[in-house]
C-alpha cells in the first residue's frame, strides 16, 4: 500500500450510463476492478473522443450487456469522489468521477453477456429489484435508481461517495 505521506494520483472521468428496468429487474455488470469493484453497476463507461453521452450508452451496452438499447432520456447526473488503491497496489487514486444517467430500453429481447470482458466487468446479469440493496451496489447504481424511483425529480447531483 502507499505510504501515508504519498499524495494520491488524481484523475478526473466522465462517464454516460444506463438504467435498464424490465420485469422487476435491473440489468447490471459485477464490476472487476476500481473504485467499485466486487459490487453491481450500471453498464456504461468514458466517453470517447467525439462521441455523445448518448452514443456512449449504446456502444457500452453492446461491449459490456451484448445487448443493443434505444438511449430514451437523461434522468439524472452525478458527481462523485473516491479514493482507492490502484489496481497495482502501488499508490492510491482519487476519482472525481462525472457522469450521465439515461434510461434505457433493450432493442429487441436478448441474451445477456454473462462472461467476464477481460477489461472491468465480470460480465452482466438481470438483478431483480429486491435484491438491489445499497450494500451490492456502486454510489452510480444507487444513484440510478433513485433517479428512476423519484420519476419527475428530473437531474440529480451528490458531491460525494460515502
Amino acid at each position: 500500500m502507499t505510504p501515508p505521506d504519498e499524495p494520491a494520483l488524481r484523475e478526473t472521468r466522465i462517464g454516460a450510463y444506463g438504467i435498464c428496468i424490465g420485469d422487476d429487474r435491473i440489468l447490471v455488470v459485477r464490476k472487476a476492478k476500481g473504485p467499485y469493484k466486487g459490487l453491481y453497476d450500471l453498464p456504461g463507461g468514458g466517453v470517447e473522443f467525439g462521441e455523445s453521452p448518448t452514443e456512449t450508452v449504446a456502444r457500452e451496452f453492446l461491449e459490456e450487456a451484448g445487448v443493443a438499447v434505444e438511449v430514451k432520456e437523461l434522468v439524472g447526473s452525478f458527481s462523485l469522489v473516491s479514493v482507492f488503491p490502484a489496481d497495482s497496489g502501488t499508490h492510491l487514486v482519487e476519482l472525481h468521477h462525472l457522469g450521465f444517467l439515461y434510461r434505457v430500453n433493450l432493442a429487441a429481447p436478448a441474451p445477456v453477456k454473462e462472461d467476464p470482458d477481460g477489461r472491468d466487468s465480470l460480465g452482466s446479469v438481470w438483478l431483480p429489484l429486491r435484491d438491489a440493496s445499497p450494500d451490492k451496489l456502486s454510489p452510480l447504481a444507487r444513484e440510478g435508481l433513485q433517479c428512476i424511483s423519484s420519476q419527475g425529480s428530473g437531474i440529480s447531483l451528490r458531491r460525494r461517495a460515502q
